[in-house]
């Protein structure tokens, strides 16, 4: 299953930002279609005329598709002597791992960009020492992280790659056939890459066929197992030990990682799933077409719906958690990013700030240290700074994509001296890397000391 790559990086010096999402393959939308987009890498006051991505009515009319990780997935691969030899040893580490730091005022470049895909970029993960990108041309590609060179490829079966997400050993790959396909390196040779499993498993399907009342009614006259979702799958994430699903059929499942058995069918929205994270403290977040972000508790056997959020007048792309996971963001089809913190209970979250500065839909997050990335339909990557407490600036405007910013990822990187690493997937098929240099109050020889090798929470990435 080895197969050459043909991208060739090109090394370069373009200004840049990141984030990371999803959105449905003919819906993107401009509400300023007269509008300009900034040119500054710096200022977010600095305009210059640019084309933006005009598809549709914004109205109900999109299916937007987010990453959990919606989020960047942050997952890295366990020790090999543990799970198998997976992924080359690793120096990216997780941002909470590190002492004190912020973002630098210091030029953000592009340093890295690829045409590898045929198709358009539609997701992101990191893992250990290498980057997954999928694409609408029903492949995944896999690149080297410290040189960006071409490690593998490997084609999917049919339909886009909605989203994919790294967790120990295996690597999830969502897809627009509905499905849901599990991968893992060859021990023998890592750039081989075999299959797993395919969600729902035979086995899953014969144990569950037999019984009538397995069926439910999807459409009229129409009838299928409970376990099958009905529409693309287009978000992963992983959280309280099971793997979560959400998809354009409105509904978010509940799999065993064990065995990859369907535990659960969530009736979450009214709309299309297009965002799912799963916090530290076992809370699912979930947002959608239907312009809502709920949260939800994992009992002993299902979800309960704690609470229902409504501050989006469009669908909902993307949801990312800041690194201390007291504010939830979420970015929109009509260009804004809205902040939620967590009260006193953690059961609600309240509206405390709107993030605006995008020309056209949010698409995809990306939690950093202290801030955020945002990727959009208008070809951009923002930073936002966190500015203590609720309060962020928007301190870089990345451009170069000449497509809108469909999905986005994050690493941190010792061996750049504490650069933070933001890579880019587009509508235009192509894929970059962004550093974004940090600073800290602690000396230099702070970062030799830490391992080479840390735990990261699973997110999804989206």
């Amino acid at each position: 299953m080895d197969v050459k790559m043909s991208g060739v990086f090109e090394r370069n010096s373009v200004s840049a930002s990141s984030s990371f999402s999803r959105f449905s393959d003919d819906t993107l939308v401009s509400n300023n279609k007269g509008g300009q987009s900034r040119n500054s890498s710096h200022s977010a006051n600095s305009t210059s005329p640019t084309s933006v991505l005009e598809v549709a009515q914004l109205q109900d009319q999109r299916r937007s598709c987010s990453d959990l990780n919606a989020e960047s997935v942050l997952s890295i691969a366990s020790e090999s002597e543990a799970n198998g030899l997976v992924f080359p040893p690793s120096t990216s580490q997780s941002c909470q791992e590190f002492p004190a730091y912020n973002i630098d005022n210091r030029s953000h470049k592009c340093t890295a960009s690829s045409k590898g895909h045929t198709g358009r970029v539609c997701s992101l993960a990191v893992g250990g020492d290498l980057l997954y990108s999928g694409s609408d041309a029903s492949s995944i590609r896999i690149w080297r992280r410290s040189d960006m060179d071409a490690f593998s490829s490997f084609r999917t079966g049919d339909g886009a790659v909605k989203a994919l997400l790294v967790h120990g050993d295996k690597v999830f790959s969502a897809h627009q056939d509905h499905k849901i396909r599990v991968w893992r390196h060859s021990k023998s040779r890592p750039s081989d890459v075999q299959a797993v499993a395919t969600l729902p498993t035979l086995k899953n399907y014969l144990t569950s066929c037999l019984s009538p009342k397995n069926y439910v009614q999807v459409r009229r006259h129409h009838k299928r197992l409970w376990i099958e979702h009905v529409d693309a799958v287009s978000v992963l994430a992983v959280g309280n030990g099971v793997l979560y699903s959400g998809s354009w059929d409105k509904t978010v499942k509940v799999w065993r990682l064990s065995d990859y058995r369907c535990l659960e069918t969530v009736e979450a929205h009214d709309d299309a799933v297009n965002a799912l994270i799963v916090g530290s403290n076992g809370r699912v977040y979930t947002g959608s077409a239907d312009k809502k972000v709920k949260s939800w508790h994992k009992s002993s056997k299902t979800h309960v719906l704690l609470s229902t959020m409504e501050g989006h007048k469009s669908g909902v792309n993307a949801l990312a958690l800041s690194m201390d996971e007291s504010l939830l963001y979420s970015g929109s089809s009509d260009t804004s990013i809205v902040v939620w913190e967590k009260q006193a209970d953690e059961d609600e979250l309240k509206n405390v700030e709107s993030l605006r500065g995008h020309r056209a839909a949010v698409l995809c997050l990306a939690a950093i240290v202290n801030g955020l990335c945002s990727g959009s339909a208008d070809k951009t990557i923002r930073i936002w700074e966190r500015k203590g407490g609720r309060v962020h600036d928007c301190l870089s405007v990345l451009e170069g994509h000449v497509g809108g910013v469909r999905s986005l990822s994050v690493g941190m990187d010792l061996e750049r001296g504490g650069c933070l690493s933001v890579y880019s997937g587009s509508m235009d098929g192509c894929l970059k890397l962004w550093c974004i240099p940090l600073k800290t109050e602690a000396s230099s020889s702070d970062f030799e000391d830490i391992p080479t090798k840390l735990p990261l929470p699973d997110r999804t990435l989206q």
